[in-house]
């Protein structure tokens, strides 16, 4: 585990997530006990630092587990919304397997959840993968090597600043101009972002970010997204204490419904679909904590 600010923080209140060798070792009732007096000393840029640090340290792992290996149903549902050949953003890629499964119809049957129905006519999109750890980037893009024909542009950026980030593989100038170089463009037909954008959001973000990220989509593009809804105790940021890699701890942020709703709305897109799913993950079994919405633009 990376030695960062919110490490330190954690370490001075007496807890050392870096000495947890085993799953029995992590404690996660002594991180939610000092959960609230060290968010107030964490600024955005930290939370999105800790995280592409903790991420960037389990590439391995994250990429081994079959929970992280399967697409949900929402993938095929959004990808049966956008046209043949159209183009879209997987936002927070992660290790790729979203971006495989929406260029490589083979890839389908080995990468659907049971239960899974691939979408219609074998489609294939175009997609830019956009992750801000170039660790996943560096240990997954083998996966894409064979389909980089369907694979324009790879941007090595933080999602929390759009169209300002790095190329790690260009084929397409004008694709990079607009999401390295913040010349945006409505150039998309839909937006994917399941389980990364949303769900690590910085603090007080959400609107401004969503609006953001809608100007890169046309008219009556989609926006998919996944996050963390809030729960009973209505906390806005949980950390959470990973029982599958000991040592390691995510910064998720929560959300109600209405929240996600009212940011889209004010970005000028209207909820399609709504749906509720589990939680699999770190080590960690919760039920009906994600929610995931489809959002159109008018």
């Amino acid at each position: 585990m990376a030695q960062t600010r919110l490490i330190d923080l954690m370490n001075e209140l007496g807890v050392y997530p870096q000495n947890w060798k085993a799953k029995e070792d992590v404690n996660q009732a002594a991180v939610d006990a000092i959960a609230p007096l060290v968010f107030p000393k964490l600024s955005n840029q930290d939370i999105v630092d800790h995280n592409i640090a903790a991420y960037s340290n389990s590439v391995a792992e994250y990429d081994s587990k079959k929970v992280n290996s399967e697409v949900i149903q929402e993938l095929p549902m959004f990808m049966d919304l956008m046209p043949e050949n159209g183009l879209v953003v997987d936002l927070a890629a992660g290790h790729l397997k979203d971006t495989l499964y929406m260029v490589d119809p083979s890839s389908r049957a080995r990468l659907n959840r049971e239960g899974v129905i691939s979408p219609q006519d074998n489609k294939a999109l175009y997609v830019v993968p956009i992750e801000g750890s170039r660790a996943f980037l560096e240990g997954c893009d083998y996966k894409l090597e064979d389909h980089m024909d369907r694979v324009p542009l790879i941007v090595h950026g933080d999602f929390m600043k759009p169209g300002q980030g790095r190329a790690y593989y260009s084929g397409l100038g004008e694709l990079t101009s607009i999401f390295t170089e913040g010349n945006v463009q409505p150039v998309l037909d839909g937006i994917w972002s399941c389980a990364g954008q949303m769900v690590h959001m910085a603090p007080g973000k959400l609107e401004e970010n969503v609006a953001q990220w809608s100007r890169f989509l046309k008219p009556e593009g989609v926006f998919a997204v996944s996050y963390w809804r809030k729960g009973e105790n209505n906390e806005d940021m949980k950390l959470l204490a990973s029982r599958s890699a000991p040592g390691e701890i995510k910064v998720f942020s929560h959300f109600s419904d209405e929240e996600v709703d009212s940011a889209f709305d004010s970005a000028g897109l209207t909820l399609m679909n709504h749906t509720i799913g589990d939680y699999d993950g770190h080590g960690h079994k919760m039920e009906g904590v994600f929610g995931n919405g489809f959002y159109k633009k008018s």
